[in-house]
C-alpha cells in the first residue's frame, strides 16, 4: 500500500515519536496531574526483576476469575460490553489452561470456558427473541460457543462430561431440556460440520456491524474485530492456498472500505485520529499477512477476485470512496509493497493510535479495553521491526512499563470508586501478563 501514515496529520506525528522514546511511560505519567505514578512503575519493575514463570502463571487466575465474574453479573444485568465479557472469559481459559496439569486439566478448563459461552448465547436467544437484542449479537454469541465446542472437539476421549456450572445458569429462563440438549450435541458434534456452523454464523453477524459502521454508529473495534473471526472461520475450511488467499482478501476488502471511510471523516473531522490509525493498523496488518501467504514474484497478484467490492461500494456511496478503480490500484500497489516497508507503517500506525488513547485514558476517556489491545499491538509491531534480540527485550520492558502505568492509574481510580472493579481487575491481569511475557522473554535472551 502506498499510503503516507504521516499525510493530514499535522502535529500528531511529532507527539507519536514521544511513545519510541526510552522515557516510554514515564513521559506519559508526567502528563497525568497526580505526578505519582513513576515510583509505583519503578517499584513494579523492581517486582518483576524478582519474579517467578510458575508464580506469576498462578497469580494470573484470580484477577481473571473475579474480572470475569463482575463482567458476567453486570452483563446477566443486561449492561456491559458483550465483546469484553468474551475477552475475559477467553483470558481466563487461557490462564487456566497455562496452569493445567495433565489433558484432564486442560479439558476441565475448555468445559468451563463452554459453559460460559453457552450461558452467554441462552442469554442472548432469550433477549433476542423478546425483541431486546439485535440478531447480530445472538448470532455472534453462537460463534463464541462453537468456537469452545471446536476446542473440546479436538481433545475428545479425555474426560468428556459436560457439568455445567450451577451459579451460572441460576436463571429461570435456562430450560433444563435444552441444556440437556446442548450437552449431548457438544458431546457427540463432529470438528468439521462445527467449524461449518461456525463460519455461518459469523457471515451472519458481520453485514449487521458493516452497515452499522457504513451508517456512522457501532464500535470500530468490534468491527474489525468480526471481520478478523470470520477471516479465521473462513480459513480453517481452506483447501488450499488459493481459499486462503480468497478469504484474505474479502477480509482486505472489507478493512479497506473501513480505512477509506475513516479517513474521508478524519479528513472532515468527523472521527478521531485514534480511529483513522486503527483502521489504518488493521489494512496494514491484512497486507503483511498478504505477502508471507504469496508465493508469486513482487509485482504479481494472486488475487481471486473479490466478492464484497460491489456490495461494499453500493452501501457506502462509492464516489466518495473512489469506486472500484481506486480498490482495484490500492490491491495493485499491494503487490508491489515489500514487508519491510509495510512493517514499518504498520508501527508508525500503531503507535500514533497508542499516542492518541493513551492520553484519553489519562484524562479519564475512551475504552480500557481498547487501550490494551493496542498495546498489545504496539508490542507485536516493534517485535516484528526489531533487528536483534536487545531491540526486542527493550520492547517487552516497554510493554511492561505501560501495563504496570494502567494498573497504577486504575488502582488509584478504583479507590477513589472512579471505575469499576472489573477495570482495575483487568489492569491486574495485564500487568501480570505483560510481567510474564517480559520474563520469559529475559530467560529466551539469556538461553534458558
Amino acid at each position: 500500500m502506498n499510503k503516507s501514515v504521516c499525510q493530514g496529520l499535522g502535529p500528531l506525528v511529532l507527539v507519536c515519536c514521544l511513545i519510541a522514546s526510552p522515557s516510554g511511560p514515564s513521559a506519559l505519567a508526567q502528563s497525568d496531574p497526580s505526578f505519582l505514578y513513576a515510583k509505583e512503575i519503578a517499584k513494579a519493575k523492581f517486582d518483576a526483576s524478582r519474579a517467578d514463570v510458575h508464580v506469576l502463571e498462578q497469580e494470573k487466575i484470580k484477577p481473571a476469575r473475579e474480572g470475569y465474574e463482575a463482567r458476567q453479573s453486570e452483563f446477566l444485568a443486561g449492561r456491559g460490553t458483550l465483546d469484553i465479557l468474551y475477552e475475559v472469559s477467553r483470558q481466563l481459559l487461557d490462564a487456566e489452561i497455562s496452569t493445567s496439569i495433565g489433558p484432564s486439566e486442560k479439558v476441565a478448563a475448555l468445559q468451563r470456558f463452554w459453559n460460559r459461552a453457552l450461558l452467554v448465547e441462552m442469554t442472548n436467544e432469550w433477549r433476542y427473541v423478546r425483541g431486546r437484542l439485535a440478531y447480530k449479537e445472538t448470532r455472534e454469541s453462537q460463534y463464541e460457543r462453537l468456537n469452545a465446542e471446536i476446542q473440546l472437539a479436538h481433545l475428545r476421549g479425555v474426560e468428556p462430561s459436560f457439568d455445567f456450572l450451577g451459579r451460572e445458569v441460576a436463571l429461570d429462563f435456562l430450560n433444563s431440556k435444552e441444556l440437556a440438549k446442548q450437552k449431548r450435541g457438544a458431546a457427540l458434534a463432529d470438528a468439521h460440520d462445527l467449524a461449518v456452523q461456525r463460519l455461518d454464523a459469523i457471515m451472519d453477524a458481520y453485514p449487521g456491524r458493516l452497515l452499522e459502521f457504513l451508517a456512522g454508529r457501532g464500535t470500530l473495534d468490534i468491527d474489525l474485530e468480526t471481520s478478523r473471526r470470520w477471516l479465521e472461520a473462513e480459513r480453517a475450511l481452506a483447501r488450499g492456498p488459493k481459499d486462503q488467499i480468497s478469504a484474505l482478501e474479502r477480509h482486505w476488502e472489507t478493512d479497506w472500505v473501513i480505512e477509506t471511510v475513516n479517513k474521508a471523516r478524519y479528513d472532515a473531522g468527523r472521527i478521531a485520529s485514534q480511529d483513522f490509525f486503527q483502521s489504518l493498523h488493521a489494512l496494514l496488518q491484512v497486507e503483511i499477512e498478504f505477502l508471507k501467504l504469496r508465493k508469486s514474484p513482487p509485482g504479481e497478484i494472486p488475487w481471486t477476485g473479490g466478492r464484497l467490492a460491489g456490495f461494499l461500494l453500493w452501501v457506502w456511496e462509492s464516489d466518495r470512496l473512489g469506486g472500484l478503480k481506486q480498490m482495484a490500484k490500492d490491491k495493485f500497489e499491494v503487490g508491489l509493497s515489500t514487508r519491510e516497508h509495510l512493517l514499518r507503517e504498520s508501527l508508525a500506525a500503531v503507535r500514533g493510535e497508542f499516542m492518541a488513547r493513551t492520553e484519553e485514558f489519562l484524562n479519564g476517556r475512551g475504552t480500557f479495553d481498547i487501550v490494551l489491545e493496542n498495546d498489545q499491538n504496539l508490542l507485536a509491531a516493534e517485535c516484528a521491526v526489531a533487528k536483534n534480540q536487545e531491540e526486542r527485550l527493550a520492547a517487552f520492558v516497554k510493554h511492561f512499563e505501560h501495563a504496570a502505568l494502567f494498573e497504577a492509574v486504575n488502582r488509584a481510580r478504583y479507590g477513589a470508586q472512579r471505575i469499576a472493579i472489573q477495570d482495575y481487575l483487568q489492569a491486574v491481569y495485564e500487568r501480570l501478563d505483560a510481567e510474564l511475557l517480559l520474563l520469559k522473554e529475559r530467560q529466551k535472551a539469556a538461553g534458558r
